[in-house]
């Protein structure tokens, strides 16, 4: 038996996107070059949620819980008044489009990432730092984490809450315990430049995804390599199945490949065709396992079904 994929494409749900994140099985978050977020119902086609937030906040995360929304940016305020470093994070909540915290100042970031019990936000940026916060007051949790040298492209959690892990422009992948700050392990070249992150639902293995055209399986205990998938273009998004047998990545070398593709880890072997899709913002195995769903730039989300053969 294989698995075969094919992938009918929904209408657009709105113009302006700049991208979308999944909030749950039926919705998105769409964000809009002209700076706002619309929280987007896929079945009835309706906004249930629209609010301004900043034309320059464009990294953005959702709480496990989808209750909340951080995201961070430049502040038009201080912009307005000079101020050099003008870059703030805040948190808005999704059910009414209000700020419950922040602006709180930070150095420029590249990747937000919430806890699994919604606890931490953490960011990583271009002065090579991981800062946190407690998402109840806004404070900055200590002691505070120095990464490698160059810019963080990507934080995540491990799915118990216990440890941050962050991968970086210069092609390392470091991971620090959450409860003291101290580092774990640092791997040095997992890709000339690490992109994405992600974890197993069990914790027992995570994936990266880098500007080689890579996808590296590690061994979350061991933190030993256990395979590298080859792909396309440089590999901007990647994410487990529910039952952790299949792992979905997609590739975009900006000119013409943009891929999704879809592993069979026991295997090791793609599953089906690859997909061509416009560039992709997020990915999301619905919790069933047989559905993969793209939120696509344009404004669209892609469905690759699965089915035996």
């Amino acid at each position: 038996m294989m698995l075969a994929a094919h992938y009918p494409r929904r209408a657009p749900l709105a113009s302006d996107i700049h991208g979308a994140l999944f909030l749950s099985a039926v919705s998105s978050v769409l964000f809009r070059a002209s700076g706002e977020l619309c929280i987007w119902n896929h079945e009835t086609e309706t906004a249930s949620v629209t609010f301004h937030i900043c034309r320059d906040d464009w990294v953005v995360a959702i709480s496990p819980d989808g209750r909340f929304i951080a995201s961070s940016g430049r502040n038009e305020l201080l912009l307005a008044s000079g101020e050099s470093d003008c870059n703030t994070v805040s948190i808005w909540d999704t059910a009414t489009g209000r700020r419950c915290l922040g602006p709180l100042p930070t150095p420029y970031i590249w990747s937000l990432a919430f806890s699994p019990d919604g606890s931490i936000l953490a960011s990583g940026g271009g002065d090579g730092h991981v800062l946190r916060w407690d998402t109840a007051n806004g404070r900055e949790v200590l002691p505070s984490i120095t990464g490698p040298s160059q810019s963080i492209n990507v934080v995540a959690f491990t799915p118990d809450g216990s440890r941050i892990v962050a991968g970086s422009e210069d092609g390392s992948i470091c991971v620090w315990l959450v409860s003291t700050g101290e580092l774990v392990v640092c791997l040095f070249d997992a890709h000339p430049e690490v992109f994405c992150l992600a974890f197993s639902p069990d914790n027992s293995q995570f994936a990266s995804g880098g500007s080689d055209g890579s996808v590296n399986i590690w061994d979350a205990t061991t933190y030993e390599r256990d395979c590298t998938l080859p792909a396309p273009a440089a590999t901007t998004r990647v994410t487990f199945s529910p039952d952790g047998l299949y792992i979905a990545s997609y590739s975009d070398d900006d000119d013409v490949d943009k891929t999704i593709l879809v592993w069979d880890l026991a295997t090791r072997s793609t599953v089906g065709e690859p997909v061509s899709c416009h560039t992709v913002m997020d990915l999301a195995f619905e919790p069933g396992g047989g559905v993969l769903r793209a939120a696509c730039a344009d404004g669209t989300v892609r469905l690759v079904y699965f089915r035996l053969l």
